[in-house]
């Protein structure tokens, strides 16, 4: 016997919500290639649903409760800052000798 994982049909609502850094994500992949845009795409969508920290080697911030670092490919992170359970910012996306810590007065769209 099949049992359908989402019986009601409707779209599942994800666990929190991408609130700022668009514009960030969307100047640093002018010069990134599809592999790794898949890459950093694939790891927003797991903290979308709440899954990150089972998909992928997660670093949290020292100091910093609400911020983490996910480690998307050898050479390719993303920095993330939690707001509350409902939503999250992405506050830097570049490789391991780049920081992740954004101009505090930066856009982050």
């Amino acid at each position: 016997m099949i049992v359908p994982t989402n019986p009601t049909g409707r779209a599942r609502r994800p666990f929190c919500r991408l609130h700022r850094g668009l514009a960030l994500i969307e100047e640093w992949s002018q010069n990134a290639g599809q592999a790794e845009k898949n890459a950093v795409y694939k790891a927003l969508f797991a903290v979308l649903e709440g899954s990150v920290r089972g998909t992928h080697i997660v670093f949290d911030t020292a100091g910093r409760p609400d911020e983490f670092t996910i480690v998307v490919r050898e050479d390719l992170f993303v920095g993330v800052r939690v707001h509350g359970v409902e939503s999250f910012a992405v506050i830097g996306i570049g490789s391991p000798g780049a920081s992740c810590d954004p101009d505090p007065g930066a856009d982050l769209g």
